[in-house]
């Protein structure tokens, strides 16, 4: 990827450099290998002072674009409340304040209005490295203390997180598995498709373990002793033969009236 009269130490620098920045910007492993590939191509058909030029200028790019990514951390994910969790699917509460949260520490906010922002939802299977997200992009909640309280939610404004999640080049789903834990963080975009804002990663939200099927019931009596299976069977008959005594004796005094 780099010239070959660079040192094994500077090639090992500057790929790492890269990879981290890549990172940080939101793209996973298969994306960051993309973006490796046709950068060693075009590098490999530029001359020396060229190259090095590029070099430097998509070094400040990515760097650029991973440092104006503004962390919002008084704006953590949370569950639309502690029901809301399925086999197969997540409901989130919803970003509210989110947006105002970024006028506040913003240097420029004039870069979104609450109109034409938009909000992505970001999903990180425990134990993975990539990142998915909803099929969806939501648009600004309105932020007020009354619409904190998830029992006065509206129906329709939590975030549905499940069946199915998908890739960032769209190119691929995955879906939600029972008993699993999912990561979740919210991304502000404004009109221009530019990543103005995320939210801190959330502490893995677990999805419920499958439903018992009646298959795997145990219905019979492995683990009852030989002792106790008779003192049943003896019971269910006494039962049976009181109830045809009753049933008799009803039947003679109807037919002595």
């Amino acid at each position: 990827m780099f010239p070959a009269e660079w040192s094994k130490q500077t090639k090992q620098f500057f790929g790492l450099q890269l990879v981290c920045n890549l990172y940080d910007l939101g793209l996973d492993r298969k994306e960051i290998l993309t973006f490796s590939e046709g950068f060693a191509y075009y590098f490999s058909h530029l001359p020396k002072m060229q190259w090095v030029t590029l070099l430097f200028g998509v070094a400040c790019l990515i760097y650029l674009g991973s440092a104006s990514l503004l962390i919002l951390a008084d704006c953590p994910v949370s569950l639309y409340h502690e029901d809301s969790r399925l086999s197969t699917l997540l409901w989130l509460r919803p970003a509210y304040c989110l947006y105002e949260e970024w006028t506040r520490k913003a240097i420029d906010p004039s870069q979104a209005t609450c109109w034409t922002a938009t909000i992505e939802v970001e999903v990180k299977p425990a134990g993975s490295n990539s990142t998915y997200k909803i099929g969806r992009r939501f648009p600004v909640p309105h932020c007020s203390p009354m619409m904190e309280d998830p029992f006065v939610l509206e129906e329709g404004l939590a975030y549905e997180m499940g069946p199915t999640l998908i890739c960032f080049n769209e190119s691929c789903t995955k879906a939600v598995l029972p008993g699993h834990g999912y990561s979740v963080r919210y991304v502000l975009y404004n009109q221009a498709q530019s990543l103005l804002a995320a939210t801190n990663w959330s502490q893995p939200f677990q999805t419920l373990d499958p439903p018992l099927s009646f298959r795997s019931i145990d219905v019979d009596f492995k683990g009852a002793s030989g002792g106790l299976v008779i003192i049943i069977v003896l019971l269910s008959i006494t039962v049976f033969v009181l109830l045809g005594a009753a049933w008799s004796a009803m039947g003679s005094r109807n037919h002595h009236l």
